[in-house]
């Protein structure tokens, strides 16, 4: 029987690579007898040309390393001259004089702000948009981006996650045969699919989140499914591998991901001791893709994508010596929609060689609602981005337990600020005191700080 007549028209398209045993992996998945309660679909998209570039990128992060910690690496002088002509916005702001690599450092850095108001400017006159996704930044950030992305970008990316699977000696071996990963979150609301990877050879893929409403057989349910599954790996971030430990889920993966906020070292510790074995703290923002993560000496976080330029800059955006505190900012075009060039991530710390120290930025903040249960910060992200569109913003809870949200409004656009005030009681609760205030000059005077909690 030939893979067109068993693999649906709609799954086809989604997965265009996928075979009968791929579909048949996808299938056990969704229809696992302690599945969650499924709402959304989704497809990883990449074709055979996809494929090939994406093994060809493998080939090349395992052969050439981080391009970061060894000065601008070659590629990037012609980099640059081209997206002079090719974006808008590089093509106002390069100098016309610049000569490379000496003059590296007159190359002005560029902010979310202009993602989030120049979107278009950056990207490239020349794109195909065609296969265009595009990935919402509403996590644990103050600026509303809507990233474009391109399925090559995504299948290339898994390249990354095996650099540092190798750098702990985890071999892989993926496949049909056991799930490659499962994502797992702790919000109370967020998209809940199954999928398979066709860059790692049809495995399977699920991501569900720990909340019992989002299981038909709560909590037991979720457990039995999670151990059924048996992952390769898993990612997640700090609140969701609480949540893991205080459920018990009976998994054994072969390492832990922990991304979207820093993970803090009691965790971590804690964390692998649980599940036994290493927790990887993976520092990755939307736009650019995975940046770092935790080396396996302790020392810091390894860089490790060749096609990934990071430094640390003042504020001026002037290189500063190796060692030197600063703010880290990233150069690369893998993602042919959104080249960034010396993007400003918003988080700080020292660079020696090619590893990242100190790494300060997104660290985990909780929250507490009128009931007394935890609120994620993705949570709030989430509400407010549906329907309060703003450039930056500062979420507050004071230590008498009520809270303040700071918005920097987008120019022109009316902030309703009663409708902000009654999305965030849906997540805190009626009984919580909640009020907003508008500051359009908010983020003027340095780094904003997102999520802020002041309770002891």
């Amino acid at each position: 029987m030939s893979d067109e007549t068993t693999v649906p028209e709609k799954w086809a398209e989604k997965h265009p690579l996928m075979d009968e045993k791929g579909y048949e992996v996808l299938q056990g998945i969704r229809q696992h007898s302690s599945a969650p309660k499924w709402n959304f679909e989704v497809g990883d998209r990449v074709t055979a040309s996809d494929l090939e570039l994406a093994k060809a990128y493998r080939e090349r992060v395992f052969s050439e390393g981080t391009a970061s910690g060894r000065g601008i690496p070659e590629w990037m002088e012609d980099w640059v001259s081209s997206l002079r002509e090719r974006s808008i916005l590089y093509g106002e702001r390069l100098p016309k004089d610049l000569e490379l690599p000496q003059d590296w450092p007159k190359v002005p850095t560029i902010s979310r702000e202009d993602l989030a108001t120049r979107l278009a400017d950056i990207v490239p006159v020349d794109a195909d948009l065609e296969r265009l996704i595009a990935y919402d930044t509403s996590g644990t950030t103050g600026h509303s981006v809507d990233v474009p992305t391109h399925p090559e970008t995504l299948a290339s990316a898994h390249a990354l996650a095996e650099i540092a699977l190798d750098a702990y000696g985890i071999e892989t071996d993926f496949g049909p045969h056991r799930a490659a990963c499962l994502t797992i979150c702790a919000q109370q609301s967020t998209y809940i699919f199954a999928n398979i990877f066709s860059v790692w050879n049809q495995a399977g893929f699920a991501k569900v989140n720990l909340r019992e409403g989002d299981w038909a057989g709560g909590k037991k349910a979720a457990r039995t499914f999670c151990e059924e599954m048996n992952p390769f790996m898993i990612t997640t971030d700090p609140v969701a591998l609480s949540q893991m430990m205080v459920w018990d889920l009976p998994v054994k993966p072969e390492a832990i991901f922990s991304t979207a906020t820093a993970l803090s070292p009691g965790l971590k510790e804690e964390a692998q001791r649980f599940f036994g074995c290493p927790v990887i703290d993976w520092y990755s923002i939307t736009e650019t893709g995975a940046i770092a993560f935790s080396a396996p000496d302790g020392r810091g976080m390894m860089t490790m994508a060749p096609d990934l330029y990071v430094e640390v800059v003042d504020e001026e955006g002037r290189p500063v010596d190796d060692g030197q505190w600063g703010e880290v900012v990233v150069t690369g075009g893998r993602n042919r929609y959104l080249p960034l060039l010396r993007y400003r991530t918003g988080d700080r710390g020292r660079m020696e060689g090619a590893r990242l120290l100190e790494l300060e930025g997104r660290k985990a903040v909780f929250f507490r609602a009128a009931d007394g249960s935890v609120v994620n910060p993705v949570d709030i992200a989430r509400v407010l981005r549906a329907r309060c569109p703003f450039v930056q913003h500062e979420f507050v809870q004071y230590a008498d337990e009520s809270c303040e949200l700071i918005i920097r409004p987008i120019p022109g656009l009316a902030v309703n600020q009663s409708l902000m005030v009654g999305l965030l009681k849906e997540v805190f609760g009626k009984e919580r005191e909640i009020k907003v205030t508008i500051d359009e000059t908010l983020g003027d005077d340095g780094k904003v700080i997102p999520y802020r909690n002041e309770m002891e």
